[in-house]
């Protein structure tokens, strides 16, 4: 199964003239569908932001990877409505535990940015691997802007896309402070994922996505 995190935080950047991290997701997951199809391996899709959005069982048959492809294309077509959209994945996360087949290969694309505890994405987490699923947790971010906070030495107004709150101020005064917090928040989570037997593959949308392919491939050799 592949799970599309489709918040608006995942249209950052916005209007920066390259691929924002939907984009970079909905590009992966057309990929992952061919792959799997020339493996004779079944595909489903599901999409969320605070809850179940499209849930399309896995199949075979050539008719549902067209239709399949054909909600990877509305998402590109449809961005603005995603506006505004927030988060909340272990909600999700739990839900679908129950509603997915036992030994699910599960594959989620987000940026793994909510504003929720990390203990309780672990224990959703922990809930799926209860039931025998198998997961690859894709965290796409882009590098420059996200993690290295490069932005010129002036004051910006930074708006949060998800709530439209806005927060004048100048980069350089807090990039030290943030850039540790990201740094301890995404540590603890690799570590605890770990813990749990999970694949956590890390992709910068600024490069190709050949890591997370043979990041897959890896996995199902392991299954298989």
């Amino acid at each position: 199964f592949i799970v599309l995190d489709t918040s608006s935080s995942m249209l950052f950047p916005v209007d920066s003239g390259h691929v924002n991290k939907l984009e970079f997701a909905v590009y992966l997951s057309a990929a992952l569908i061919f792959l799997l199809q020339r493996q004779r391996d079944a595909s489903g899709l599901i999409t969320f932001s605070q809850q179940i959005d499209l849930f399309l069982p896995s199949k075979l048959k050539e008719l549902h990877k067209k239709l399949l492809l054909s909600k990877l294309q509305a998402l590109l077509d449809n961005q603005t409505e995603l506006k505004e959209r927030k988060t909340k994945i272990s909600p999700v996360i739990h839900e679908l535990a129950e509603r997915l087949p036992k030994r699910s290969l599960v594959m989620i694309f987000s940026d793994f940015l909510v504003d929720e505890d990390l203990d309780d994405l672990i224990a959703a987490l922990e809930h799926m691997r209860y039931n025998k699923n198998e997961l690859i947790l894709f965290h796409l971010y882009d590098q420059t802007l996200e993690i290295n906070f490069e932005f010129e030495d002036r004051p910006f107004k930074f708006v949060d896309i998800e709530t439209g709150e806005v927060l004048k101020l100048n980069p350089n005064s807090i990039r030290d402070s943030y850039q540790q917090r990201l740094k301890d928040y995404f540590n603890a989570l690799k570590v605890r994922c770990g813990q749990l037997n999970i694949d956590f593959v890390e992709c910068d949308i600024n490069n190709d996505f050949v890591q997370v392919l043979v990041a897959y491939l890896l996995k199902r050799q392991k299954l298989y």
